[in-house]
């Protein structure tokens, strides 16, 4: 997989995203202000979508990383490191989306439990 950038703005986050936490965002802000974005965040191109009431074609639609995203833009960011999901289905990603969710449970879970 290659990493790419694209611009901040053409980010579309869909609607069944998972909880958006403000407060982590702005925590995540200050590490990327000192280290920068470590992990890129991924997304899907949707061969078709209506933005703002207008039909686009290849819209960037986020998968992982809504916090990642957040701080970039708190932090003025214009364009951010991604990973493009090429040919991946929306169904495909949703299934990668609830993954990690779960796979961060388990880690942030296995990390207060002192294991």
């Amino acid at each position: 997989m290659n990493v790419e950038s694209c611009p901040i703005d053409d980010i579309q986050i869909p609607d069944r995203f998972g909880t958006f936490d403000p407060s982590r965002a702005a925590a995540l802000a200050e590490s990327v202000k000192l280290l920068g974005i470590r992990t890129p965040i991924s997304l899907r191109l949707a061969p078709e979508m209506t933005v703002d009431g207008e039909a686009f074609s290849d819209v960037p639609v986020l998968v992982a990383g809504r916090h990642r995203l957040e701080a970039a833009k708190i932090l003025g960011m214009t364009d951010i490191d991604v990973i493009v999901l090429y040919g991946a289905t929306e169904d495909e990603c949703r299934l990668r989306e609830t993954a990690l969710h779960q796979d961060r449970q388990h880690f942030q879970g296995s990390q207060t439990s002192g294991r």
